[in-house]
């Protein structure tokens, strides 16, 4: 096992024999490389990203002011396009139309009855040969689920989709799956159906209600469903929606995604930060292993990516703010090899606390060496391990600085001249205040300012 840290949060995903993880830039694994620098503007904060069938990876962000996202070949590495998003402030009446951007990728405009046009991330569901998207006629009316073909043309309308609950600002929904000739739909974590519609008609072709509160996401492939309750899974088959075992799981924790790679099942839970791997009827709890190292626990937003027998697992943690990516073995999970925690090498790192004239304190960290990606990666988990160890934080923390004024300064040394780039500087020095504000807004935290600079 391996501990890679970052300083954003991850998430992985497969793309041609590769694993890829973005956290600020996309890397490539198992080189542990940035594949793609991604634009260093700054006010750019990406927070999701979408694989496309093409080759091509929409990356979402935000900013103080605005929402959107940049699309990005995976293959030229190059940025095709940028766009904004601008929600809605009353979804109540509109259609949602697809608009194609460039090549196969998509964008979703909601058109209201005005004829105002909004662009917006509602998704809709493209398949090898249709698109699913929903419709809203009036105010009143219910939710409609309209299929087309690539060419936008009207294949069927199912004006009675119940499931999909809606508010002025959002859909609850969280999966869709084209399987075969049906389309496998999660209908959303408060009605907590799970349904299947007949690809070529819309008709509903069976439906499964959960009895209990569900994750934002469940496994649903051709072979197997696994619907997430927190403490009980059920394992459906996808052609009838029958349920063919359940598994509970212990009290201590939660259960936050589960991966089948045809013969095992492996479940990671939250809390209690652990994996269990059963074999594929769900009977036999064939090992559980037990090594996150404090204070990660796995991230239940990013499903773990399996690739050549090796997972790679996003880690966040509830009381500050770290990330990282285990790098772990399926022979490590199914006891087969003794696992061994190993860390990436770091660069040197200096963390000082300086006295000002006014008796206030800030920090300063200098962070050594040639590698540009390495330091800032290390630095702003440098920072950030300020923030939550000196800061006053959500919790009651026995080491925070009541001098800290918010101000860390971060000096990069040893970068190659032609290598610096002061768009680098300003970027970093945006994504350690926001970090530090999405953790701790309105915990009474100090405003945290970063200033960056070259050091030879």
């Amino acid at each position: 096992m391996k501990l890679i840290l970052f300083f954003e949060r991850v998430e992985t995903l497969c793309f041609d024999g590769s694993a890829l993880v973005e956290s600020g830039n996309i890397y490539s694994f198992p080189e542990s490389k940035p594949h793609i620098y991604m634009v260093a503007d700054v006010g750019r904060n990406f927070h999701s990203w979408v694989l496309h069938g093409s080759g091509t990876v929409s990356c979402g962000y935000d900013s103080y002011k605005i929402k959107g996202g940049d699309v990005y070949s995976l293959k030229s590495k190059d940025r095709l396009l940028s766009y904004d998003l601008y929600p809605p402030k009353d979804i109540g009446d509109f259609r949602l139309i697809p608009s194609p951007v460039k090549g196969n990728e998509l964008r979703s405009e909601l058109v209201k009855d005005n004829g105002e046009k909004v662009e917006t991330n509602v998704s809709a569901y493209i398949s090898n040969d249709s698109i699913v998207v929903f419709n809203k006629k009036s105010r009143r009316s219910p939710v409609t689920l309209s299929c087309m073909d690539l060419e936008f043309n009207v294949l069927w309308e199912n004006e009675d989709y119940k499931y999909v609950m809606h508010s002025p600002s959002r859909f609850d929904y969280s999966g869709f799956k084209c399987i075969g000739n049906t389309f496998i739909f999660v209908a959303g974590t408060r009605s907590n159906q799970i349904v299947a519609l007949n690809r070529s008609t819309g008709i509903e072709v069976w439906s499964y209600q959960v009895d209990e509160s569900c994750a934002d996401h469940h496994l649903i492939r051709e072979d197997l469903i696994v619907v997430m309750g927190k403490k009980t899974l059920r394992l459906l088959d996808p052609l009838t929606g029958k349920e063919i075992n359940r598994i509970t799981l212990p009290e201590e924790g939660f259960a936050s995604n589960v991966v089948f790679d045809g013969e095992y099942l492996y479940v990671f839970t939250t809390y209690d930060p652990t994996i269990r791997v059963y074999d594929k009827t769900g009977d036999t709890l064939v090992h559980h292993l037990l090594a996150v190292p404090e204070p990660y626990q796995f991230n239940p937003l990013d499903v773990p990516t399996l690739l050549d027998e090796t997972f790679y697992i996003s880690l966040n943690c509830a009381s500050k703010p770290k990330y990282a990516l285990l790098v772990v073995s399926k022979a490590e999970l199914l006891g087969q090899l003794e696992p061994t925690l190993e860390y990436e090498e770091k660069p040197a790192i200096d963390v000082q606390c300086v006295k000002e004239p006014d008796d206030s304190e800030h920090y300063e960290v200098t962070v050594r060496g040639d590698d540009l990606d390495l330091l800032y990666r290390h630095a702003g988990v440098a920072a950030l391990d300020i923030v939550g160890e000196y800061g006053k934080g959500p919790d009651e923390n026995p080491n925070r600085n009541e001098e800290f004024n918010g101000l860390i300064k971060i000096k990069l040394a040893g970068v190659p001249v032609d290598n610096r780039n002061d768009k680098d500087l300003e970027r970093l020095s945006y994504q350690v205040e926001r970090a530090a504000k999405d953790r701790y807004f309105g915990a009474g935290i100090h405003a945290i300012r970063v200033e960056c600079e070259w050091l030879d």
